[in-house]
Order: structure tokens, then sequence, then C-alpha cells
């Protein structure tokens, strides 16, 4: 059951990896749009309808991507002045009932962002510039924020197995103890 667990495990670490390798790579295509964008408007003096649409939907795509990732190496904002000083055992509980906290109201926003996306869907609307199939735009937040949900019951499990190893460690350090006495 561990090495299945094991398993998921990476495998989501993965896919959280990939959301920011795809983050990243379309943020280098957002610059070049931008950028062919304004020369478009003002050297050329013919603006494109989709230079603002096109980059702001990717825009989306970039910051929800990489929330997972991002959560994986814990660079979300945190108060850390706090909680660095309080003992490493108070400090992965914290970070289990942060994750916790995280996961339910990520949960919310992609249930609720389906639904929304599901809406888009049925009455076939479109974007007013490019015609881009608003589905396709607004299901990206609930995809990258099942994973963002993945990735903290991830870190909710590494963080239990690191204090049932310490807690072992302390139980066997305890016993040797009360055996040489």
């Amino acid at each position: 059951m561990r090495r299945f667990a094991r398993l998921v495990s990476n495998w989501i670490e993965r896919l959280s990896w990939l959301g920011a390798t795809l983050a990243g790579v379309i943020l280098v295509v957002v610059v070049f749009l931008v950028i062919y964008g304004v020369l478009l408007r003002y050297v050329f003096r013919t603006p494109g309808a989709w230079s603002i649409e096109l980059p702001s939907f990717m825009f989306l795509a970039i910051t929800a991507l990489a929330l997972a990732y991002v959560h994986r190496l814990r660079g979300h904002i945190g108060v850390e002045l706090l909680v660095m000083r309080l003992p490493q055992r108070i400090q992965r509980v914290l970070s289990i009932v942060g994750s916790i906290a995280l996961l339910i109201y990520a949960g919310f926003i992609a249930w609720a962002g389906w639904l929304k996306a599901w809406d888009h869907l049925q009455h076939g609307e479109r974007s007013v510039a490019i015609g881009v199939p608003l589905f396709a735009v607004q299901i990206i937040l609930p995809i990258a924020l099942l994973l963002l949900c993945l990735q903290a019951l991830v870190e909710i499990s590494k963080e239990v197995t690191e204090l049932r190893a310490k807690r072992a460690m302390t139980d066997n350090q305890e016993t040797t103890v009360s055996e040489r006495s």
C-alpha cells in the first residue's frame, strides 16, 4: 500500500512540475504576443483584436497552472516569522492545518469554476474579440485547482508521515531509556 501511495504521490508531483513548466512556456509566448501586439499597434498602426484578450486568457493559465508546484515548494505567502520560532512538531501540525484549509478553499473554487465552465459550454458562449469558446478558457481554473488539491493531499501525507516517524523515534528512545533503568 505504501508503494502505491508513493507512486501516486510522485505522479502528482510530476503533474505539478509539468503544470509549472507549461506555465513558464505560456509566459514566454505571452511576452512575444505582447511585443507583437505593440509592434502592430504602434509601428504598423493596425491593432489586432486579439492583442489584449488572448494574453489575458493566457495569464489565467499561467497563474493557475503554477499553483500546485508553488504549494509543493511552500512558495505561498506565509507568516514564517512566527511559525519558525515554534517547535518543529507544531510547525508540521500548522502545515497540515494550512493544507487542509487550502484543500477546502481550492475545492470550493474548483467546483464553482467547473459550474461556470459547464454553463459556458451549455450556452456555447465565445469571447468577443477572437471567438474562443469560453469553456476552453474557464476549464483551466478547475483543472489547475484540482491539481492543487491533489498536491495539498500529498503535502498532508508527507507531514503526517514525518510526524509519525518523529513520534516513533521518540517512543523508541523513551523505551531504550526505560530499559536501561
